[in-house]
């Protein structure tokens, strides 16, 4: 809880005080710090290489290994509604009142919803002060990240950030099928990074995308029959599509795929195209440095776009950052989705309903078995047929 609130100083108080209660979290430690400084190869997650874990110094004789894309561990948006400040700017705490109000601006105001360039406000306080503010107020998010943040996002009712995790300074081999060199050469300028992507791969399984509709949330809202025909029409597939749509026997949804095997050789569904809210996006251009007034005044419009050799409309930005952002995060988060029936090594069969194309698919126009004259308009029309280049 300490952790998740920012409270770092309290974080390691509390660690502290269990390596004196309990002998076996010092052993912990120690066998930590071997595994740190072994000449050998060693093997972690994401989270552990980026989390402060790793000085420079202890992988001065190691090349780092990335598999899989890890932008999301590195840049970290979070969401949280405006009212959650109130009860800090307001509490009397002078400090942190006056840091937060940048943050808390009126729904009228001409500064809302706009990109805010770097402040890391928080390195002019002290770690005990967090200790302190937590104590007192009522924090149900990470202060500490909020005022450190790499870029803000405001809009009426919340607030959206986002915090560049730090990455060890090596050069970094990063082996993935979706990882984008745009983005990462961006994100992380002045590093050496060589992406390998690997996924041009043949598939020994099958990939079957019907594409005649959009699939986004707002769709399928407007057209719950067709969303619950379909998956009666693939009974016994296992699904995967929105959180907001699965059910709880549904293992896996879209921003919860990446390195699970759940589904390894077997059928499986994915229904949807994984837009997300354009804050996302934002956050990412101008933490890449793009133009904070570029980014805002862009609008989504149907414009003709490239993605996995295809040419097709697709509903995006006029700003072509912009539009690179988002059909990277879309993109990915769907071949993520196909990636988890491993047909490289199967020949079982994965259908897609979504207008982003999926390498390797054989695209179809809707079943025919599926079509309903209830189907409701699908506005905007977010992609069209694709065009193989």
């Amino acid at each position: 809880m300490l952790y998740t609130k920012g409270d770092i100083h309290g974080y390691s108080k509390f660690l502290k005080i269990l390596e004196n209660e309990y002998p076996c979290m010092l052993q912990y430690k120690k066998n930590l710090q071997m595994t740190l400084t072994s000449k050998g190869h060693i093997i972690t997650t994401h989270i552990r290489l980026i989390n402060d874990m790793f000085g420079d110094d202890m992988l001065s004789s190691h090349e780092i290994i990335i598999d899989e894309d890890i932008i999301k561990n590195i840049l970290v948006t979070t969401k949280i509604p405006k009212k959650n400040l109130k009860n800090i700017i307001f509490n009397g705490n002078t400090t942190f009142s006056e840091l937060l109000k940048t943050y808390y601006i009126p729904a009228n105001s001409v500064m809302s919803s706009v990109c805010l360039k770097p402040m890391k406000i928080n390195e002019k306080i002290p770690p005990t002060e967090y200790s302190e503010l937590v104590k007192t107020a009522d924090i149900n998010f990470n202060i500490n990240d909020l005022l450190s943040a790499d870029a803000a996002y405001i809009s009426d009712d919340y607030i959206y950030y986002a915090v560049i995790r730090k990455i060890p300074d090596k050069k970094l081999i990063i082996m993935s099928a979706t990882a984008s060199d745009f983005v990462y050469k961006n994100l992380l300028k002045d590093r050496t990074i060589k992406l390998h992507n690997i996924g041009n791969v043949h598939y020994k399984g099958k990939v079957i995308q019907y594409h005649n509709k959009s699939y986004s949330r707002n769709y399928i809202s407007s057209n719950t029959e067709v969303f619950d025909r379909i998956k009666r029409y693939h009974k016994g597939y296992n699904l995967i599509t929105f959180l907001k749509y699965s059910s709880v026997t549904d293992e896996l949804h879209f921003g919860n795929t990446e390195g699970k095997d759940t589904f390894d050789n077997k059928d499986l569904l994915i229904i949807g195209t994984p837009f997300q809210d354009e804050a996302v996006y934002k956050l990412l251009a101008v933490s890449m440095g793009f133009d904070c007034n570029e980014i805002n005044k862009s609008r989504l419009n149907h414009r003709t776009v490239e993605v996995n050799e295809y040419k097709f409309t697709f509903f995006t930005y006029d700003y072509d950052p912009l539009k690179e952002i988002q059909l990277y995060i879309i993109s990915s988060e769907l071949e993520q989705a196909v990636g988890r029936a491993r047909l490289l090594n199967n020949k079982n069969t994965v259908y897609v309903y979504s207008c982003m194309p999926v390498s390797q698919a054989e695209f179809h126009e809707i079943d025919p078995l599926l079509t309903d004259k209830t189907d409701k308009k699908d506005t905007p029309k977010e992609c069209d047929s694709f065009e193989e280049e």
